[in-house]
């Protein structure tokens, strides 16, 4: 088989960098994020300069993210990466069958508890709006309400802060889980449980100043293990 020739690969990556600035675009849109936010929004996703994330959006000479930033923009927004890339013409969801493991641990390794976590994923996928993600949480700052460790699921068609709840939220690449407080008019209070750690506040309901909105709760478990 012949290798590709330079006009080829060159007329490939023209194709590709407006197709995947549409593709992105309307995952932004999709999830009702403001135009003026889009830069910020996607710069929270993947941990990436502001900007850097102008120049995937450009119209004028788009760019395109690095391998990591493209896996973090797939799960962020629940989509496929062949549609997004444009190797697909038919937008397509990430697999929701069985949860992704917690990091670090052994695809193979599937205890008790994954299991579990798997069945109450599809049946909260039942009732969620998108695309219902698997979480673990990390720290204490929702401690004794979610202890570290604890699974969550999380609804990813709910990234606005309208209605007061417990959200998932990105800062820096860092997952974080708070309640929020809305206030109309004002903007959101973010509190954790745990009172060593001082509420944030959010001006605007789309995240911004850093933060991006994974979704609203919908489960949590208290539970690290089970025994069959």
């Amino acid at each position: 088989m012949r290798a590709p020739s330079n006009d080829r690969r060159r007329n490939a990556f023209l194709s590709l960098v407006p197709g995947f600035r549409e593709r992105l675009i309307s995952e932004l849109r999709r999830n009702s994020v403001p135009q003026d936010a889009w830069a910020q929004h996607l710069a929270a996703l993947t941990g990436c300069a502001v900007q850097t994330a102008v120049r995937w959006i450009a119209m004028d000479k788009p760019g395109l993210p690095d391998l990591s930033s493209v896996a973090a923009l797939c799960v962020a927004f629940a989509v496929d990466a062949n549609w997004l890339l444009g190797l697909s013409s038919q937008r397509a969801t990430l697999a929701a069958a069985q949860p992704p493991m917690p990091h670090g641990c052994p695809a193979l390794d599937r205890d008790p508890m994954t299991e579990w976590v798997g069945v109450c994923r599809v049946t909260m996928q039942q009732h969620a709006v998108g695309e219902v993600q698997y979480e673990v949480m990390r720290g204490d700052e929702m401690m004794p309400e979610i202890p570290p460790g604890a699974p969550i699921l999380v609804d990813s068609g709910q990234q606005r802060l309208c209605v007061n709840g417990i959200y998932a939220l990105r800062y820096e690449g860092a997952l974080l889980v708070r309640r929020v407080e809305v206030r109309i008019g004002e903007g959101v209070m973010l509190r954790c449980a745990n009172p060593a750690y001082p509420p944030t506040w959010l001006a605007s309901t789309y995240g911004g100043d850093g933060f991006a909105v994974i979704g609203r709760v919908l489960l949590f478990l208290k539970a690290h293990s089970l025994s069959r």
